[in-house]
């Protein structure tokens, strides 16, 4: 089923093997301008100069700056080409905010690209077109993929994350740095053949989810198609995690609300028309969120709050569950918590006194609590996890999720390494 190879990665010089944590950064679809402003601080050779890049009066097309960026770079000796094809190693050492250390692996290499109906490659959200787009005009100009799709396999026995830990303990990493505090990345460059051939052979009956870059992924496609004769446009750089590792983290994205001509009252009365509600003796979001996590696994569940530090636990009622069962969706969207949000969130919209309804997201369950408080909002819903398995389960249906249904965490950072399809760029 899944098809990858080793390729001959671009990246950072060795010189700058000791100033990594200066020019990698997260993905760019999470870069806000402070962030941006703040990686250019670090050196200017941080690869946001290429993944978001800006135009100015001498390149008034960014796309255009990013070429000439990348080009100058490589002229400069700042970026090296491996001489040999290889699959890279990649490890992240992480704390979570309970004090729990995390280790996650991961490897990269060159994965085919196939269309969605191929039964190989499955997405989990949806996409917008302008932001392919984007993605699709830096491919056009540059011929390199720069930030990585975040693949998950199912090999529950950890068969290839043995291999992996096998060959890591064996050599010396390219690159050993902490990133954001006390994150520690860890990158490992293989080019043994028999290595290769054996995660070749262990990946090849696998079917792939995309964690993270959606818009990347559909970008290669709709420059594959662009191009059929380009053969390196046939496949894309990608970052193969396994859904067993103990390091997959995945954190719920919680919803606010902010209206301006609906009174909260209105609000509450159309929640209990549609959920069982439950004041829930707590004193904050953490302890909300711990008391919703004992029943995640039986129960839908929601947090629900609206200032003067009293939290809420909301149950679909059967009104609210009819309403799913009659979209004919399948069992495993039906039962995903944020789809049975969502659809509670379609029905309010309906009502005419929910015109000015406005809709936000945050990771931060505290960060919420807080806007609440303060009156930026007035509401806040919060979720538990999605787990991992109902993404594998819905994604094999071919269904859907709904909008940040899923934070995977940490983030592949963007820079390690880079896939060039072409140094001509005579097809613009």
């Amino acid at each position: 089923m899944a098809s990858i190879s080793a390729f001959k990665g671009l990246r950072y010089n060795d010189n700058f093997a000791s100033k990594m944590n200066c020019f990698v950064s997260q993905p760019y679809d999470v870069i806000d301008d402070s962030m941006l402003a703040q990686y250019h601080q670090k050196s200017k050779y941080n690869i946001t100069n290429l993944i978001q890049s800006k135009a100015d009066d001498e390149y008034p097309n960014p796309y255009v700056k990013a070429m000439r960026i990348l080009d100058s770079w490589i002229k400069k000796g700042v970026l090296i080409q491996d001489s040999e094809p290889s699959i890279y190693i990649y490890r992240q050492q992480f704390q979570l905010e309970n004090a729990q250390n995390k280790s996650r692996f991961a490897f990269i290499a060159r994965g085919k690209i196939e269309d969605y109906s191929s039964g190989v490659i499955f997405p989990h959200e949806h996409t917008f077109q302008e932001l392919k787009i984007d993605r699709l005009n830096l491919l056009r100009h540059t011929q390199t993929n720069f930030g990585q799709i975040f693949m998950l396999y199912h090999d529950p026995n950890k068969r290839i994350n043995d291999f992996l830990t096998i060959q890591t303990n064996k050599s010396r990493p390219l690159y050993d740095f902490n990133f954001n505090g006390n994150d520690r990345h860890t990158f490992w460059k293989v080019s043994d053949p028999d290595f290769i051939q054996i995660i070749i052979k262990e990946i090849a009956d696998k079917q792939l989810i995309i964690a993270d870059g959606h818009h990347r992924y559909e970008a290669a496609v709709m420059f594959r198609n662009e191009h059929p004769e380009i053969h390196n446009a046939k496949y894309r750089m990608m970052t193969f995690v396994n859904m067993a590792d103990d390091g997959l983290i995945i954190f719920p994205t919680h919803r606010l609300l902010r209206f301006s001509d609906m009174r909260i009252e209105y609000l509450l009365k159309q929640i209990w028309e549609y959920f069982e509600v439950k004041e829930n003796a707590c004193d904050n979001t953490l302890e909300l969120l711990t008391k919703m996590g004992q029943t995640a696994f039986k129960d839908n569940v929601f947090g629900f709050y609206a200032g003067n530090k009293r939290f809420y636990n909301l149950s679909p009622n059967q009104k609210l569950r009819d309403i799913i069962k009659k979209s004919l969706k399948p069992l495993s969207l039906q039962r995903l918590d944020v789809h049975i949000l969502h659809t509670f969130l379609e029905q309010l919209l309906k009502k005419e006194d929910c015109n000015n309804l406005k809709i936000d997201y945050n990771i931060d369950a505290n960060d919420a609590q807080v806007k609440i408080d303060s009156g930026n909002y007035h509401c806040a819903f919060y979720l538990n996890p999605t787990r991992i398995e109902q993404i594998r389960e819905v994604s094999l249906e071919n269904e859907i999720m709904p909008q940040k249904s899923t934070y995977f965490y940490p983030k592949i950072l963007t820079g390690l390494v880079f896939y060039q399809l072409n140094n001509s760029r005579n097809f613009i």
